[in-house]
Formats: C-alpha cells, structure tokens, sequence
C-alpha cells in the first residue's frame, strides 16, 4: 500500500516535470507546430482582449457623451438600460430572486433590498453584490374578490361618526 502511494506520487512528479520540458522546447523553439498553435492562441486571446476594451471605452464615451449633452436623466437611464441588455446584465432588485447575490444585514423571516444587485446569468456569481436588510414584516396578504373580506364592525362606526372632511381642509383642520 505504502509502495503504490510511492509510485502514484512519482509519477505526478514525472508527469509536472514533463510538462516543465514541453514548456521550455516549446519557448526555446518557436518555429515548431507546438509553439506556433501556442502562439496562434496567445494572439486570438490579445485581440479578444483588446476588442473588449475598446467596447468599453465607446460604451464609457457614449455615456458621458449623452450626459453632457441632456439635463434629462431618463434619457441617461434609458441607454443604461439598453447597455445592460446589450451586455447582458441584469439589475436584481427582489431578494428573492437571487438570494446568493446579496449581503444580508441581520436575522430575520424576510429581507428588504436596500441596494440591489448586479448579475449577468443565473449560474454565474454577481457582478456586483446588493445589500438587504432583514425585516420582522408579514408577506402581504392577498385578498380575492371571489373571498369576501371580514370587516370589524366597530371600524365602520368610527368612520360614520366622523365629522367630513372640508374642501378647504382636505385633512379637517382649522384654521
């Protein structure tokens, strides 16, 4: 048992140092087919990388282009929109919808976004994590027309019993 755990680990040392020897025939020999599809490669992955940023710097130029030339923000808050959709992000306002996307601030049955978070697919990590705060409230109950709703009777006599309001004193006040 003890000699095969020997083996197993020579074995990754001949494997690392094998990968070591290809490394360097393959820097010390550029002109092989090895080096020239690693090298094909490299350069695909600069000029991905460089089309990348060229696309954020016209994204960056046609924001600050559209906020220096509208006092509107919902122009500016339209083309955010767009470029989030262009670039496939969405903006997670509900807690519910992506728990893991948030900071979550206390203990509680229930939490309220106070900052919302950025993601651009469900299985991927959050661009951006939000905050939400946990909160002691009940779900909102929904109420159908098909369910009649119970009304304490005492509420109505306090309402009938109201004096009205005025047009003049929309909250009943006096002058």
């Amino acid at each position: 048992m003890v000699r095969n755990r020997e083996l197993k680990s020579d074995l990754i040392e001949l494997n690392h140092r094998l990968d070591l020897i290809q490394t360097v025939l393959v820097v010390s020999n550029p002109e092989s087919p090895m080096a020239a599809n690693a090298y094909t490669g490299l350069r695909k992955t600069i000029v991905q990388s460089l089309q990348a940023t060229q696309a954020l710097h016209a994204t960056i130029a046609q924001l600050d282009s559209l906020a220096t030339a509208t006092d509107n923000i919902e122009d500016i808050q339209v083309k955010l929109g767009e470029l989030m959709s262009q670039y496939g992000v969405t903006k997670v306002e509900l807690y519910e919808e992506r728990p893991d996307a948030f900071e979550r601030i206390g203990s509680g049955s229930r939490y309220t976004v106070t900052k919302p978070a950025y993601v651009a697919s469900p299985e991927m990590p959050a661009i951006q994590m939000g905050v939400a705060e946990a909160t002691n409230d009940v779900a909102p109950t929904v109420v159908s027309p098909e369910q009649p709703m119970e009304i304490d009777p005492s509420a109505l006599e306090s309402v009938e019993s109201a004096e009205p309001l005025t047009e003049n004193h929309p909250t009943g006040e006096t002058e």
